[in-house]
């Protein structure tokens, strides 16, 4: 052998061994892909399931409210109902409003006719006990007394002079005293009369303003119950229309990087194939320098 040939063959075999590390990095890299393409299928597989489980959820609720939950249309539709019970709900607020204005309204008519019955009462006993007039205990004491104390059996003046009268002044302030207790009575009458409408009146309009009140707050309530359902449902269906539309661009998306993967996986085993053939025809430019067996032995 020659050193030309020597050196060809040296030379040869250098590029041969630079053609085996770089198949044994691609095919590194090809194992790379590959756990990468199993990667992409097993979530693919899993995205598909949970996206034909929630197809079938928003099925279902098409079937059970009529319209596809997915389309524009029935989202407008919610909002306007949604919109519809808000409105509702805000008048019953107001209704509410308006019955507890009526019923304070009631309370104070109600407390300023018990007030002016009080104060006429107190202005006809005021006037019943004047009616008594004053009995005069003597000029020189500047003492006087209601007649309403006089001939009574206690001396009231600091002379006795009420336990000593006449007869016709006694009987003066004895009338005034009967038409003071009359006037009296007839306040306590008057008094008992309207109280006893007042408030059987005002009791029964304020249980009926109260039972108002109560119906409302109850449709109030419902009314807020069912708003609460339809803001939750209607949630719900955004929730599951957007994520479908998520999975459907994840699934998209993996198909096509699955594609790409395996268009690398592809190129990879052609680079092999090609490294192979190349290889193959380095090795037998040099055939003739080797000996046969020696060949086999080494390779």
């Amino acid at each position: 052998m020659g050193i030309e040939d020597y050196n060809f063959l040296k030379s040869t075999l250098e590029e041969v061994s630079k053609l085996q590390e770089g198949k044994k990095e691609t095919k590194n890299d090809l194992k790379g892909w590959k756990k990468s393409l199993n990667d992409r299928k097993e979530e693919l597989a899993e995205s598909q399931e949970e996206l034909e489980g929630i197809e079938a959820s928003l099925e279902a609720a098409s079937k059970n409210v009529g319209e596809n939950v997915e389309s524009p249309s029935f989202f407008q539709k919610m909002e306007t109902v949604l919109m519809r019970s808000e409105r509702k709900i805000e008048k019953l607020e107001d209704k509410e409003i308006r019955i507890e204005e009526r019923q304070i309204s009631i309370n104070l008519k109600f407390g300023i006719i018990g007030a002016m019955t009080i104060g006429i009462g107190l202005l006809m006993i005021g006037f019943g006990l004047s009616r008594g007039g004053e009995f005069s205990c003597g000029a020189n004491t500047g003492q006087s007394i209601p007649y309403m104390e006089v001939g009574d059996g206690e001396e009231d003046c600091f002379n006795g002079r009420d336990e000593s009268v006449p007869d016709g002044d006694l009987k003066q302030g004895q009338q005034y005293l009967r038409e003071s207790k009359a006037i009296l009575r007839g306040t306590t009458i008057l008094c008992l009369v309207m109280f006893g409408f007042l408030l059987p009146s005002w009791y029964r309009i304020s249980k009926e303003k109260v039972r108002h009140i109560e119906i409302t707050e109850t449709s109030r309530e419902e009314e807020e119950g069912g708003l609460q359902d339809m803001h939750r449902e209607m949630s719900d269906f955004k929730e599951l229309v957007s994520r479908k539309n998520l999975l459907s661009k994840a699934i998209e998306d993996s198909i096509q990087a699955s594609i790409v993967v395996e268009k690398a996986i592809q190129l990879n085993n052609e680079e092999i194939r090609n490294i192979d053939e190349l290889i193959e025809t380095k090795m037998k430019s040099i055939s003739h320098l080797i000996p046969y067996s020696e060949f086999l032995n080494g390779h």
